[in-house]
């Protein structure tokens, strides 16, 4: 099975990407929250979704963007 990880911006370019990836048959997403600018709308982004996704939000000394406490991780 191959993962192919989405790292966008904003929520409406992730969506895009996972519709279009879904309708090429991919295995499994990675949505990576800690590249989204916003405040992150899970419910949105989990909505109809049309494969399978892991959620992830990458710490910077993982090779992420996210800045903030672990709590708020």
């Amino acid at each position: 099975m191959i993962c192919v990880s989405l790292a966008r911006g904003r929520h409406r370019y992730l969506l895009t990407e996972l519709r279009h990836l879904g309708q090429q048959k991919v295995g499994l997403v990675e949505l990576r929250l800690d590249c989204i600018q916003r405040k992150v709308q899970v419910k949105r982004l989990l909505a109809d979704r049309p494969c399978p996704v892991i959620a992830t939000c990458r710490r910077k000394q993982d090779g992420g963007h996210w800045e903030r406490t672990e709590e708020e991780r």
